[in-house]
C-alpha cells in the first residue's frame, strides 16, 4: 500500500512528508514522552493536567488523540497504518526515558500525599502533616483507567470523622473502618483486606460500595469474583479500591491474588503474540470482600483480613437505595473532608509511635496506633484481637490442624518425626483428603503454624542429625501473654473459635442509617480560615493534651506494646 503524502507548502525538498512523520512531529511538540515503570510508554500533554496516556487504548490514548488532533489541522483523516507507524516510532523514543512511576488515585509526594481527583481540570489534593489543600496541578503523574470516576471537592467542616458513622456499621467497629479508610490513602504499606459479615440482609454490598467510593469513585464500585487470575489482574489493575462481592469459597489461586494485591507483589505474564517477552502487572490495592459463605480461610489470607461486623438492620429503619445514594452524595465531600483531617494528623503522629511487638500487618499496625494517639479510640487491641479470632477460623477449618491442637492440649509438649506425628494424629478411618503422607503432613503443618502460635500453640522444625523433627508445645505464659496482648476482653481462639456468617448481599433492602452526624454537631458551620490558610490547616494544630502521644494514657493503657515518643 503506497505510503499516505501531505502537502506542507514548504519548498520542494521538504514539502512531502509522510502523515506518520507529521504525527509523530506533532506528539514531540504538545506532548511529554515517558515510561512507566511496568515498561508502559505513555505521553503528558505540555501545560495539561500531570495525567498520562497511554500511547495505545482507548478514547484518552495518545493515538486517539493525536488522530482527532491530525484531522482538526488538516481535515483529513489519518490511516490505521500511518497511526500504527506513528505509535511504533514513539514507542521507541519512550523507550529511551528514565523508568517514571505512574500513580493511580493515590501517590506520594516527599512527606505529602497526593490524591487525584479525577477530573478533567487534572486538580489534586496534597496532604501532609500540616493539613491538606486543594491543587491545580499534581506534582505526582498519575494514571486513569475508565474505572476512574472524579472526587467531589472536600470541605472541612470541623466535624469529627468518628462522629460520622456511615451505614449500619456497629458504633465498636467504625473506628476500625475509618483507620482502614486512613490507611488506604497511604499507598507505599500494605493494606488488609476489609471483610465486611452479618447475615443476609445487613447492607454489606451497599456497604462495601460507599466505602469505596469515599476515596475511588468508579462506575463498577462492586464487581463479581473473578474467575480466573487473569480477570483479576484486568480488575485489580484499573482500580485502588477493588472491591469483590458476593465470594462463594476462595479458591487457592484467588486467596494468594488477595495477598499479592495486599502487599504489592508482582504478577508475571506473556505478552500479547510473543512467546518469549513478558509483562509484569504490580499493584498494591485497598481490597474489599463479600460473601455469603467465604469457606476455609488460608492463614496468609487470614493473617490480612480486617472483619467489620454489620448490624442486623430494624425494617423500621430500612431505607431505599434512592435515598441511601441521594444522602451519600449530599454527604461525600464532608466526608472525605474530615477523612483528610484525620489522615493529616495521623501522618504528624506516625513518626513519634513505636510498637514493641508488631503484628503480621505491620504498617497498618502502626496507623492504628496513630489513629489511637489521635482519636483517643482502641483500635488496635480491637484488631488483635480479631487476627485471633481469625487463627481459631482458620485452625476450625483444617481437621489437622485441630487434631495438632487437641494432642498438645492433652499432653502439653510432643516432640517426634513427621511419619510418628501422622501416625498419631490420623483417625481410623482415615477421613478423605487426610494427608497421605509424613511430608504432605508436614507442608500442611507450616502453612497452618502462624494461626496455632497465635491460639497459644508452639510450632518448631529442627534437625537431629538426618532426622527432621517436630517439636509442639503449649506456649510458655511469658510467651502466651505477648500473643494474647490488648485482647484480654475476646476469649481465645483456642477455647471459642469465631463462627460468623459472611454473607453478602445487595439491593434496595440493603438500608440502614446513612452517614449521620449528632444533633449537637449537625449545624456545625465550617471552621474560620485566616488568609493564606488551607482547608486543612487545622489538623496540623497541636495534639490535645489528653493524646496517647502525651504519654499519659497511651503507655498507661498498653504497657507492654508500645514505647511511645512524648509530643514535644
Amino acid at each position: 500500500m503506497a505510503e499516505e503524502i501531505q502537502d506542507t507548502g514548504e519548498d520542494a525538498t521538504t514539502k512531502k512528508t509522510s502523515v506518520a512523520t507529521q504525527l509523530v512531529e506533532m506528539a514531540v511538540a504538545h506532548y511529554d514522552l515517558g515510561v512507566s515503570e511496568e515498561g508502559e510508554p505513555f505521553a503528558v500533554e505540555f501545560g495539561g493536567p500531570n495525567v498520562a496516556s497511554l500511547l495505545r487504548g482507548g478514547r484518552s490514548s495518545l493515538r486517539a488523540r493525536l488522530a482527532s488532533r491530525f484531522m482538526d489541522q488538516t481535515g483529513r483523516a489519518a490511516s490505521a497504518s500511518s497511526l500504527a507507524d506513528a505509535m511504533a516510532v514513539l514507542e521507541g523514543m519512550a523507550a529511551q526515558e528514565a523508568p517514571t512511576p505512574l500513580a493511580l488515585r493515590v501517590g506520594r509526594h516527599d512527606d505529602a500525599i497526593v490524591v487525584d481527583l479525577g477530573d478533567p481540570s487534572g486538580r489534586a489534593i496534597m496532604i501532609d502533616q500540616f493539613g491538606w489543600e486543594v491543587i491545580d496541578r499534581s506534582p505526582v503523574c498519575f494514571r486513569r483507567s475508565a474505572l476512574t470516576l472524579p472526587l467531589p471537592t472536600p470541605i472541612s467542616t470541623g466535624v469529627d470523622i468518628m462522629d460520622m458513622r456511615l451505614l449500619n456499621v456497629a458504633a465498636e467497629s467504625w473506628p476500625l473502618v475509618v483507620a482502614w479508610l486512613v490507611a488506604a490513602l497511604i499507598p507505599e504499606i500494605p493494606h488488609p483486606l476489609l471483610f465486611p459479615k452479618g447475615e443476609q440482609g445487613t447492607g454489606k454490598t451497599t456497604t462495601a460500595s460507599m466505602l469505596s467510593r469515599i476515596i475511588d469513585p468508579s462506575p463498577a464500585p462492586v464487581r463479581a469474583a473473578p474467575r480466573d487470575l487473569e480477570q483479576w489482574a484486568v480488575a485489580a489493575a484499573g482500580s485502588w479500591v477493588v472491591a469483590v462481592d458476593n465470594v462463594s469459597g476462595i479458591q487457592p489461586w484467588l486467596s494468594d491474588a488477595f495477598c499479592r494485591a495486599a502487599t504489592g507483589e508482582g504478577l508475571v505474564k506473556r505478552l500479547l503474540y510473543s512467546d518469549a517477552d513478558v509483562s509484569v502487572l504490580r499493584f498494591r490495592r485497598a481490597v474489599i470482600i463479600t460473601a455469603i459463605d467465604a469457606g476455609a480461610l488460608r492463614g496468609d489470607l487470614a493473617d490480612r483480613m480486617l472483619t467489620l461486623e454489620l448490624e442486623r438492620i430494624d425494617p423500621a429503619r430500612r431505607r431505599t437505595d434512592a435515598d441511601l445514594e441521594a444522602e451519600f452524595h449530599r454527604r461525600h465531600p464532608e466526608l472525605l473532608g474530615a477523612l483528610l483531617d484525620l489522615l493529616a494528623k495521623v501522618l504528624r503522629a506516625l513518626p513519634r509511635v513505636r510498637l514493641a511487638e508488631l503484628p503480621r500487618m505491620a504498617d497498618f499496625g502502626r496507623v492504628l496506633a496513630a489513629c489511637d494517639a489521635v482519636t483517643l479510640q482502641r483500635t488496635l487491641p480491637l484488631y488483635l484481637g480479631q487476627a485471633e479470632e481469625m487463627a481459631g477460623d482458620v485452625i476450625d477449618a483444617d481437621p489437622v490442624a485441630v487434631k495438632v491442637h487437641d494432642l498438645v492440649v492433652k499432653e502439653i509438649t510432643w516432640t517426634g518425626t513427621a511419619a510418628k506425628l501422622l501416625e498419631t494424629i490420623t483417625p481410623d478411618p482415615r477421613p478423605k483428603g487426610w494427608p497421605g503422607g509424613p511430608q504432605v503432613l508436614a507442608g500442611l503443618l507450616k502453612r497452618s503454624a502462624p494461626a496455632l502460635r497465635a491460639v497459644g500453640i508452639d510450632v518448631e522444625f529442627h534437625r537431629d542429625g538426618r532426622r527432621r523433627i517436630i517439636a509442639l508445645s503449649v506456649q510458655t505464659e511469658e510467651a502466651r501473654k505477648r500473643a494474647s496482648q490488648a485482647s484480654q476482653a475476646a476469649p481465645t481462639a483456642a477455647d471459642q473459635h469465631f463462627r460468623g456468617d459472611a454473607g453478602g448481599d445487595g439491593g434496595g433492602d440493603a438500608g440502614g442509617d446513612a452517614p449521620e452526624t449528632p444533633p449537637s454537631q449537625a449545624s456545625t458551620p465550617p471552621a474560620p480560615h485566616t488568609a493564606g490558610q488551607r482547608p486543612g490547616d487545622a489538623c496540623g494544630a497541636a495534639l490535645p493534651h489528653s493524646s496517647v502521644l502525651d504519654a499519659d494514657g497511651y503507655e498507661a493503657d498498653y504497657p507492654d506494646l508500645f514505647d511511645v515518643e512524648a509530643a514535644r
